[in-house]
């Protein structure tokens, strides 16, 4: 009963597909502020869209994988969304040329089961600066060379480095980023505007399709 989740999940048919995404180089942002749709929204709408894209790395098996064209997912706060089928698809998902970018607050957010998928597929690692508790971690995960206060004091822009270089870990190392490079070009209102226009359905029009559907189904 809730509009948000019924204009979105009732929907007969859309314009696009995950897939569509992934094979034609597209860029899809989902804001799911709990905020603006609330926590449990949030937290349904974000792992039937993880769900989603996982399902659509796996349909690429139909294609050669040079045809496989790199797809990055990023997932903020992650935890909220991961299934337990998460932790499977790290490690298959490689496949077929498809990477996450997974953030949150502090390791111990995730379940074990999920940590250790991480850790278990993660092939060079770098590491900023983080609070006590994840520095003992790290200081495990990067051989034990480094003590955990050296994790837990970097400084701006400071890292700890343990690089996988053809199959092989390098010694870990310390080493300093560049500056942030960004720059806003202020298209973001077109680009939102245009991107409606495309592959958006009118608000009304999704409601008075779903209406007169369930009115034929009572």
């Amino acid at each position: 009963m809730d509009p948000i989740l019924r204009n979105l999940l009732a929907l007969v048919s859309g314009k696009f597909t995950p897939r569509f995404i992934m094979d034609h180089r597209r860029i899809f942002i989902a804001n799911l502020s709990k905020r603006l749709v609330g926590e449990e929204n949030a937290n349904l709408l974000g792992s039937i869209l993880v769900s989603q894209f996982q399902a659509a790395a796996m349909e690429r098996a139909n294609i050669p994988e040079e045809e496989r064209t790199d797809f990055t997912l990023f997932v903020d706060e992650f935890t909220n969304f991961a299934t337990d089928s998460f932790s499977s698809s790290l490690a298959e998902l490689r496949k077929y040329r498809t990477s996450f970018v997974l953030a949150t607050q502090y390791l111990d957010q995730c379940r074990p089961e999920i940590r250790q998928a991480i850790f278990g597929n993660i092939g060079s690692m770098v590491a900023f600066a983080v609070g006590e508790t994840d520095a003992a971690v790290l200081s495990r995960e990067f051989g034990g060379g480094f003590d955990p206060g050296l994790f837990s004091n970097l400084g701006n822009g400071e890292i700890c480095a343990k690089l996988l270089d053809h199959g092989c870990h390098s010694a870990p190392f310390l080493a300093r980023t560049h500056p942030p490079m960004g720059k806003r070009y202020g298209k973001g209102t077109n680009l939102i505007r245009l991107s409606r226009q495309r592959f958006a359905t009118p608000r009304a029009r999704v409601e008075d399709k779903i209406k007169r559907w369930m009115s034929r189904q009572f």
